[in-house]
């Protein structure tokens, strides 16, 4: 499935000290997107791809979780990689979806928590500790007030 008419209108990630785009532990995601799809079909979209990648990646995997009393919905999704020397990079997200409007547009806002971890030390010792870990940060993301999108304009 393909998230159709979808322009950017916003886009932020907030990184964890010492990180850059390329290479980061921690990221806080902002997102809006405008898009006259379905939020369950925006998420299933998400879904496509991270069923398209187990084929070739052994970590790949996801969870839907919705909040009836919000309609939003939350996505949280475990995947791999390796790097120019063949090391492991995995990288867990959490993904919080809610409908809303930006600049009178209708689409999807999107906050996330992106973690990360390099290395095939650092990636087996990230994946021990999964369980607990992704649990804590699904509850802060999860709790956690959606932040409101404002034209800075």
């Amino acid at each position: 499935m393909v998230v159709k008419s979808s322009i950017r209108l916003f886009q932020a990630g907030i990184l964890a000290k010492n990180g850059d785009d390329d290479r980061y532990n921690s990221m806080v995601i902002l997102e809006f997107f405008e898009t006259e799809q379905q939020l369950s079909d925006v998420v299933a979209a998400q879904t496509a791809m991270i069923d398209r990648r187990k084929t070739s990646d052994l970590v790949a995997n996801f969870s839907v979780l919705k909040n009836p009393k919000t309609n939003e919905i939350s996505l949280d999704f475990l995947m791999s990689s390796k790097d120019k020397s063949g090391e492991y990079i995995v990288e867990w997200n959490g993904y919080r979806y809610a409908e809303g409007n930006f600049k009178g547009r209708r689409g999807v806002k999107l906050f996330a928590l992106s973690e990360r971890a390099y290395g095939n030390k650092a990636s087996m010792k990230f994946l021990q500790g999964l369980k607990n870990f992704k649990a804590k940060r699904i509850a802060e993301l999860t709790r956690a007030p959606m932040p409101e999108f404002v034209p800075s304009d």
